[in-house]
């Protein structure tokens, strides 16, 4: 057996049902596996706080789901054992729970904003590039990178439109839910039209 690297496993507890192409479920999963060398063995799995097996423990392919947020970074463990001849062979990997906990703009109200045509009216505009972070819980305060969509809903509001008639997409005021991937630089790029 060989111990392999840090590993996390994101949860959360939207309120509501989930918006219609996201990703994320109320705590997602982490997929496990390991390998025994010689081949033939047993192989059985153990967890730490703040962790459940949602796969089985007996094989060398299981998966485990948080069940509490950490405190500190590697505060909870996996642990997989392999059984050959009656001998066993123990490997582990420290785990970290995170709980998506605060979303932030570092862009808005100013942001990026650079001219626009959309292309299938024709109508020109501005748009307006917003950059959102989503940090986990504050006993580890840092930025979450996931490829699962994250949903979360937010409402723009422009007091002032210069000129006049432009037009928001989504309209001023209105609830919009969205789903976005935070990429490896953790943020997510949203954009707010008018035309």
């Amino acid at each position: 057996m060989q111990q392999g690297a840090n590993g996390f496993v994101l949860i959360g507890n939207p309120s509501g049902p989930l918006p219609a192409g996201s990703s994320i479920s109320p705590s997602t999963t982490t997929n496990l596996t390991a390998t025994g060398n010689p081949s033939g063995g047993t192989f059985s799995w153990n967890a730490g706080p703040k962790l459940s097996f949602q796969g089985p423990t007996n094989s060398a392919n299981s998966s485990v789901a948080g069940t509490n947020p950490s405190q500190s970074s590697g505060d909870t463990w996996v642990r997989a054992t392999y059984t050959q001849n009656s001998v066993p062979g123990t490997a582990s990997i420290r785990f970290t729970v995170r709980e998506p906990y605060t979303l932030v703009s570092s862009t808005f109200p100013s942001g990026t904003t650079v001219p626009y045509t959309d292309q299938q009216t024709g109508a020109t505009g501005y748009v307006t590039y917003i950059y959102y972070y989503i940090y986990d819980q504050p006993a580890l305060n840092t930025p979450i990178t996931t490829n699962n969509k994250v949903p979360f809903v937010e409402i723009e509001s422009q007091s002032v439109v210069t000129p006049s008639d432009f037009a928001f997409n989504p309209p001023d005021g209105t609830a919009c839910c969205k789903n976005y991937a935070f990429n490896s630089n953790g943020y997510a790029v949203d954009n707010l039209i008018a035309a």
